[in-house]
């Protein structure tokens, strides 16, 4: 064993020999530096692949990447609109979480109820997401009078005459990918193209999962 010499790998990097107490079974070790400098054998399985504990960090490419906790809320978030739309009228409710906050949608409801004074014409809510006077359509649901228009669970439920998307699963998929910031909020708007008053409330409600994130 006295005169056993460690080889170098093909990449240049050094190894340290060990042995144990008997110089029976002589080997090579890999050693890496701890935070505070001092060595610390880096120990792999059968294939090579670096084994670590789980600290709080992985190692991608070598390079130690802290994974950070995040608590995660279940919210109920009520934005109801009690005020009357007269004909051709429209509101806009807006959703916006506060600063350093991130709400996603698992969950949105919006209701219209039935206009009982007109005799014909629509009802349109339109899911728009977007910044300041820039809003992407998420989903539109139109209904005919006197029919209720509905958003429930993720989709146009109540939409007599038409619905943007059309596609259920695709309705559902577009809600609950959306993410919400502060500068980033969800407006729900209505639309009363009928010929009667829209007096009754206009229900929105979303259930949101909330995350803080670093400003």
């Amino acid at each position: 064993m006295a005169d056993y010499r460690l080889p170098m790998d093909a990449d240049g990097m050094k190894y340290h020999g060990t042995v144990d107490q008997n110089e029976e079974n002589p080997g090579q070790f890999m050693y890496g530096l701890d935070e505070n400098g001092n060595k610390r054998i880096i120990r792999t399985d059968e294939q090579g692949n670096v084994l670590t504990r789980v600290t709080g960090s992985n190692v991608e490419d070598g390079i130690p990447v802290k994974q950070m906790s995040v608590p995660i809320k279940v919210k109920e978030v009520n934005a109801d609109s009690t005020t009357a739309v007269a004909p051709g009228g429209v509101k806009v409710v807006e959703v916006r979480p506060p600063k350093g906050v991130v709400w996603r949608t698992p969950l949105v409801w919006v209701w219209a109820r039935a206009i009982t004074d007109g005799t014909e014409g629509t009802q349109t809510i339109e899911l728009l997401h977007g910044i300041n006077s820039f809003h992407y359509l998420v989903l539109r649901a139109v209904s005919e009078y006197p029919d209720n228009c509905r958003i429930m669970s993720n989709i146009a439920e109540s939409a007599t005459k038409s619905s943007l998307p059309n596609d259920v699963t695709v309705q559902q998929n577009a809600i609950q990918s959306l993410i919400l910031t502060n500068d980033k909020p969800l407006y729900v708007s209505y639309r009363n193209d009928s010929d009667g008053n829209q007096s009754r409330t206009v229900q929105v409600r979303l259930i949101v999962t909330e995350e803080r994130v670093s400003e």
